[in-house]
C-alpha cells in the first residue's frame, strides 16, 4: 500500500516521501521501514506527536492505503503570544487644535 510521510522543519527543508509498505503496517513500522529515525535522529516519538491527515494517532496505529503520516515538532512558543509579539501596537501622537 502507498503511504506518504511528511516532516516539516522551520527552515522549509522538511522531508516528504512516498513509499510502498505491506498491508497492516503501523505508523512506527513505516518510519522504521524508511529509516526515518536514522535520517532525523532528533525525532523521538516519546516527544514528537504523529498524525494522519492532521488527526493525532499513536505509533501503533495501523495505516491504510493513501494515508499521509505526519510527524509534528514540539511547540515551544504559544502561537497566540507569537502573533501578539509580531504585531506591535502603533503609537500615534494626538494633536489637539484649539
Amino acid at each position: 500500500m502507498k503511504i506518504e510521510v511528511v516532516y516539516a522543519l522551520p527552515d522549509a527543508k522538511g522531508s516528504y516521501l512516498s513509499t510502498d509498505v505491506p498491508e497492516g503496517f503501523t505508523a512506527h513500522q513505516v518510519l522504521s521501514h524508511i529509516d526515518f529515525f536514522r535520517i532525523h535522529p532528533e525525532v523521538d516519538l516519546a516527544q514528537n506527536k504523529i498524525g494522519v491527515f492532521g488527526k493525532h494517532v499513536s505509533p501503533d496505529h495501523v495505516l491504510t492505503e493513501g494515508d499521509r503520516l505526519e510527524i509534528y515538532r514540539p511547540i515551544y512558543v504559544d502561537p497566540k503570544i507569537a502573533r501578539l509579539k509580531a504585531v506591535k501596537p502603533k503609537k500615534t501622537k494626538k494633536s489637539f487644535k484649539a
